[in-house]
């Protein structure tokens, strides 16, 4: 008889250290479930690429998703702006415009893009003063998340 109230003992002991296994690793689950969730939730956007105007030498721009920039650096003395033009998620077009003259650093233009956003942009050459932007000195367009 003690055998069996020993064995029975055992039997509980088990089923007590299963059950406690088991509330641990649903805890241990619903943690990592909650760490991904929050982590994936808030990840960073993405910069595009460096991109020039058409000429491939006398402008160029990029967009920074943290902080959400868009940089425009005139890199020519020809008497032109450069311009990043670029186009929120609503297509609403938008100008950065860099017009204090040529080789003397980019200009940073400081915006509020919603996270998960996709910005298209492109580099131009264009008048600041009338706001004219030629299209033939467009570059290519590219696009990066917020």
């Amino acid at each position: 008889m003690k055998r069996f109230i020993v064995l029975n003992e055992g039997v509980v002991r088990v089923r007590k250290f299963h059950r406690r296994l088991g509330q641990s690793l649903v805890a241990t689950i619903a943690a990592l479930t909650a760490t991904v969730a929050i982590s994936t939730s808030a990840s960073a956007g993405t910069n595009g690429p460096t991109v020039y105007d058409a000429s491939g030498y006398k402008a160029y721009g990029i967009f920074l998703s943290y902080g959400d920039h868009i940089r425009v650096d005139d890199v020519y003395a020809d008497g032109k702006s450069a311009v990043v033009v670029w186009n929120d998620p609503h297509l609403i077009e938008r100008h950065c415009w860099d017009s204090n003259g040529s080789n003397n650093g980019y200009t940073d233009c400081n915006y509020n893009i919603r996270e998960g956003d996709y910005v298209d942009y492109r580099v131009c050459l264009g008048d600041y003063g009338s706001g004219y932007i030629y299209p033939s000195t467009c570059g290519r367009s590219v696009y990066g998340y917020a």
